[in-house]
């Protein structure tokens, strides 16, 4: 998928975070809480696409996309529960409200997210949320939601398209028996026949109680080309303290200079200084290559491994075979491998942190400053999100060129 929206990360304060093929942007709790949080996944193909990213609160946050007639902005949201006070209740949908307003008309305007919110089947509300809801009748947070699509004219899509009731239950309750329709997709009216599928896919598994909802947006969006980066080489230097790594490499060095000086003395002295930088640098990239090799790629979670792996790997086969079977003891197994895998990655992450306290300890005897203190600012600093910018409109347009359009699918 090419847009995730997020709810319930977690992740105190805001920011960005890159990983292999997307990159995350995440808003939440200004004080530093893990509680709430929100955001966006955004496929590093169309990342050129993304204008800007609003943080606005651990409910609320908005992404706007480049598309190729049009913007697109996609609003993440976190509703409170049915059970919360009226007033937290009340002050949300008016933040909803206040910052969809702010948004261009003319522009497709999506919001997404956990809204707590059952939607019922009632006649009164059927031209806004159609007539294939997955409940009877709507309870207090859906009668809000339903507010606010009259309010300002938009559609709630998660209920207007027949399934299978299988793929409308968003949510599934502790015991596994109670299954309810929480999650919703609104657009704006003008826009709204450019959604054309929305359901739940069940299989995707992450240890959440909520299923993936699939949202296919018939939309074009504008992907700029991106000028290829000079890379610098890529050599594990740290090899070179080997002494006899050492002296390969000087050996070397030296037979391949020897070499050079009697290249050039047969080239033309215009061309000599030119050639002979060429010559050295290439000289020292290659047997450096040679000699110390490259350097390993980084992991960013060295302490997920094979036994890790094949713990989640359980887990998703557990909750398949749960959905196949729809037993209680494949319910109640699933839950087993579920709680085993959170505690073997809690476990080896305990691990790896303690090998980390462990190791510093030994380079601090062995009066090696350069790797303590390395290690001490890694506990010290802590993680620290990568910080997000917003593009500027008018370097947009002037770098606007002619771009391949394609359809952007949502989740």
């Amino acid at each position: 998928m090419d847009l995730v929206a997020l709810q319930e990360s977690r992740w105190p304060i805001a920011g960005k975070l890159n990983t292999k093929d997307y990159i995350i942007y995440y808003s939440g709790n200004e004080e530093g809480r893990y509680q709430r949080g929100v955001g966006f996944a955004v496929r590093r193909k169309i990342e050129s696409t993304v204008i800007c990213f609003e943080a606005k609160d651990e409910r609320l946050c908005i992404i706007r996309i480049k598309g190729r007639f049009k913007n697109i902005f996609v609003m993440s949201v976190y509703a409170p529960t049915e059970d919360a006070e009226d007033n937290i209740k009340d002050a949300f949908y008016e933040r909803i409200e206040e910052e969809y307003r702010k948004l261009p008309s003319y522009d497709t305007k999506i919001i997404m997210g956990d809204f707590n919110a059952k939607i019922g089947k009632e006649q009164v509300w059927k031209s806004v949320a159609g007539s294939n809801s997955l409940h009877a009748n709507s309870n207090d947070n859906g009668m809000r939601l339903l507010s606010l699509t009259w309010a300002v004219n938009i559609k709630i899509m998660s209920t207007f398209f027949l399934r299978k009731d299988i793929h409308k239950a968003t949510w599934t309750s502790p015991n596994g028996i109670t299954k309810n329709q929480i999650d919703h997709v609104l657009i704006d009216l003008r826009h709204s026949s450019h959604i054309t599928n929305v359901r739940s896919i069940r299989k995707a598994e992450c240890g959440s109680d909520h299923y993936l909802v699939l949202v296919n947006l018939l939309q074009r969006i504008k992907i700029e080309k991106q000028s290829k980066q000079k890379t610098s080489i890529n050599v594990n230097l740290d090899h070179l303290r080997n002494e006899k790594i050492r002296k390969d490499f000087q050996l070397k060095m030296s037979n391949r200079f020897q070499a050079l000086s009697i290249l050039a003395q047969g080239n033309p002295e215009e061309d000599k200084i030119e050639r002979g930088w060429t010559n050295i640098k290439e000289t020292l990239q290659n047997c450096a290559k040679d000699v110390c090799g490259k350097n390993e790629r980084k992991n960013k979670k060295p302490w997920f491994d094979e036994e890790c792996k094949e713990k989640v790997v359980q887990r998703k086969e557990g909750k398949e075979t749960w959905l196949n079977r729809k037993q209680a003891r494949d319910r109640e197994e699933y839950k087993k491998r579920s709680r085993e895998t959170v505690k073997t990655l809690r476990r080896k992450k305990r691990e790896w942190v303690n090998k980390i306290l462990e190791k510093a300890e030994q380079v601090r005897t062995a009066k090696n400053s350069i790797d303590f203190y390395r290690s001490v600012r890694f506990f010290r600093k802590g993680y620290s999100p990568m910080p997000y910018g917003i593009k500027n409109t008018q370097e947009k347009k002037e770098g606007m060129g002619e771009q391949n359009p394609r359809e952007s699918g949502t989740g």
